[in-house]
């Protein structure tokens, strides 16, 4: 599986981490904010739509895959309401699980350490070179 980029958007959409695995072209950070409010975006607009009920669990529902011609999109919401995407060659197999691992990290190098505020961009090397370290 090829993960061309991770977003990570707080609970109320906005974006608090973003790192890009492969050489491709880097864009302004204007325009990642843009695109994570525009995933964020379409997940409560299919979660809204969804024709299955989700009162008692907030984390079904909504998009879990959009599959494009060139690229895959796979979202993950956690029960504390962030969301993890991840973009991957439209061929990808283990993205759900890419996901779990990448909010397990999360919960290990950036809850616990002490100078993360919550809501807050996200800037821990350790969990960076995890994440690195989990597509290798």
């Amino acid at each position: 599986m090829v993960v061309y980029s991770l977003f990570i958007n707080n609970k109320s959409g906005g974006l608090v981490f973003h790192e890009n695995f492969v050489e491709i072209e880097r864009l302004p950070s204007n325009e990642y904010l843009r695109l994570s409010s525009f995933f964020d975006s379409m997940y409560a607009i299919a979660r809204r739509t969804s024709p299955t009920p989700h009162t008692t669990d907030p984390a079904c529902s909504g998009i879990v895959q959009l599959d494009a011609e060139h690229f895959s999109l796979h979202c993950l919401r956690t029960q504390t309401g962030l969301k993890f995407y991840i973009l991957t060659d439209p061929h990808s197999l283990g993205a759900q699980a890419y996901l779990q691992t990448a909010y397990e990290l999360y919960t290990d190098y950036v809850l616990k350490n002490p100078f993360y505020e919550l809501e807050m961009p996200i800037r821990c090397e350790l969990f960076n070179g995890a994440l690195r370290k989990l597509l290798s």
